[in-house]
């Protein structure tokens, strides 16, 4: 901790790392969660120096762009231009399910299932296994992910593939809007689509508060329909507003 007071560069670089390689919401989030950090540290010991590790940084300017899409059709066009389908699936995938980019980047085929037509994203946030209904474009998605892998690296346990062995990396691949700012635009979705709150909230793995745990399962159970019908209401505004008939 005192080397990075004393030679705040260093983060000022990794900052500008993160930035170019993730994007510029998180690198700042990233920045901040150090901030904090050090602040805490140095409350409990006075010996740290009194400068900041972060001083040399210059925030990112966060504007809407980075929150949710606002142009369609720009958004479209950058995607079209992701040159590996793995990405591709991951961007569009991480767009209709609205799920969180780390519970996409660790799905393995063996939590798909297509028989019954729902995933499972595991351990999540919430720590909770939530399964999660497939709509049309969503199992296009999917074939686009196993079909672009396949075709690249063969046969793997990982719906997103890395390469390098694993699963796939974060990564913006040019798009104005990526990740989080992704899982945003799916709430966004949501409202203009008419879906119901609670549901959404539950696809999108969120644990309602003031309801035990041990009930959920049992609510989603006889919301299953519902949450079918609400997940293809999302699916549907999302492809309309992307001017897209399917997922290829």
């Amino acid at each position: 901790l005192i080397e990075m007071s004393n030679s705040p560069g260093p983060v000022a670089d990794w900052h500008a790392q993160v930035t170019a390689r993730i994007g510029a919401v998180t690198a700042n989030r990233c920045i901040q969660v150090v901030r904090a950090a050090y602040c805490r540290a140095a409350r409990l010991d006075r010996s740290l120096p009194a400068a900041l590790p972060t001083s040399a940084v210059t925030m990112n300017v966060e504007d809407a762009r980075q929150v949710g899409i606002e142009d369609w059709s720009a958004w479209r066009k950058q995607w079209e231009a992701v040159p590996s389908p793995t990405r591709r699936a991951f961007h569009i995938l991480n767009l209709l399910l609205g799920c969180r980019p780390g519970e996409l980047q660790r799905l393995r085929w063996r939590d798909v299932n297509m028989k019954v037509g729902t995933l499972t994203l595991v351990k999540g946030k919430s720590g909770l296994d939530v399964a999660v209904p497939l709509s049309l474009p969503i199992v296009q998605g999917l074939r686009m992910a196993r079909d672009g892998s396949h075709h690249v690296m063969g046969p793997s346990e990982w719906v997103f593939p890395s390469p390098k062995g694993g699963h796939i990396a974060r990564g913006n691949d040019g798009l104005s809007v990526a990740g989080h700012g992704l899982r945003h635009t799916f709430r966004l979705a949501a409202v203009e689509a008419g879906a119901d709150e609670l549901l959404t909230g539950f696809l999108m793995s969120h644990a309602p508060a003031g309801i035990s745990q041990k009930y959920i399962p049992m609510l989603l159970l006889r919301e299953g329909p519902a949450m079918r019908k609400a997940q293809a209401q999302i699916s549907a505004k999302i492809m309309s507003l992307l001017n897209l008939s399917s997922v290829k």
